[in-house]
C-alpha cells in the first residue's frame, strides 16, 4: 500500500502531513519549486525519482558546493 504522496505505507499510523490528500502534497511541491526558482542560490532541487546512489551523489555535491572548504576536517 502507498500513501497519497506515493510513498510506501508503514505499520505506523500516518502523521498529520502523511494523511493529507495528494492535492495538498502537489500544492506544497509547487510552492517549494517556486521558491527554488526565485532564489536558486538558497535552494537545491534534487530529482529523487532516480536511484538512491544518484540522489546521494547529487545531495553530497550540493552540500559540498555550499560548505566549500568549511566542510573539510
Amino acid at each position: 500500500m502507498k500513501t497519497s504522496a506515493g510513498t510506501p505505507a508503514s505499520a505506523d499510523p500516518a502523521d498529520r502531513l502523511e494523511s493529507e490528500p495528494l492535492e495538498f502534497h502537489t500544492r506544497v511541491r509547487r510552492a517549494f519549486l517556486d521558491l527554488a526558482a526565485r532564489a536558486p542560490h538558497r535552494y537545491v532541487v534534487v530529482d529523487a525519482s532516480r536511484s538512491p546512489a544518484d540522489v546521494h551523489r547529487d545531495v553530497v555535491a550540493a552540500v559540498e558546493r555550499v560548505l566549500g572548504d568549511r566542510g573539510a576536517p
